[in-house]
């Protein structure tokens, strides 16, 4: 992952943030469980920026959740936010928080 990919996933998100309604947001399902994905893998071909863009991804999908109350996505989110909130450290330290 470059720099460039770095800065062009926020302002893909803010450009088509308008675009995503109630009926459409399902589209958006397996980008999120990606995201998740790359939060609980860790490989070699992964870096910072991997995990930060992913993270950043899932408070996006988190904000879209609330405006929109789709139950699928809503099931995603509630496993972030578990895993964020959750007191196990070693729970975290796989997750890399």
């Amino acid at each position: 992952l470059d720099s460039f990919s770095f800065d062009q996933l926020p302002a893909a998100l803010l450009r088509f943030s308008e675009q995503i309604n109630k009926y459409n947001i399902e589209q958006l399902k397996p980008a999120f469980a990606n995201a998740l994905k790359t939060l609980h893998t860790w490989s070699g071909t992964q870096g910072s920026f991997d995990k930060i863009l992913s993270i950043f991804f899932i408070e996006f999908e988190y904000f879209i959740q609330t405006k929109y109350h789709n139950e699928n996505i809503d099931r995603q989110c509630q496993k972030y936010h578990y895993i964020i909130n959750h007191q196990d450290k070693y729970q975290k330290l796989i997750w890399g928080f």
